[in-house]
């Protein structure tokens, strides 16, 4: 169960990046991009959403 549920989130996340959740989940997720050129900045980083 806890496997689904993770598989579950996941599969939720990977939707939010590629726009094709629904709004209410796009709106809480979103990605962090760097202010200066950094070796990571081709990886694909979240942002902790602030409550």
């Amino acid at each position: 169960v806890a496997q689904r549920n993770t598989y579950k989130l996941c599969v939720l996340v990977y939707k939010a990046i590629h726009e094709q959740a629904p709004e209410y989940i796009k709106g809480t997720i979103s990605q962090q991009f760097p202010t200066r050129t950094l070796r990571s900045q081709a990886a694909v980083l979240l942002e902790v959403p602030r409550i």
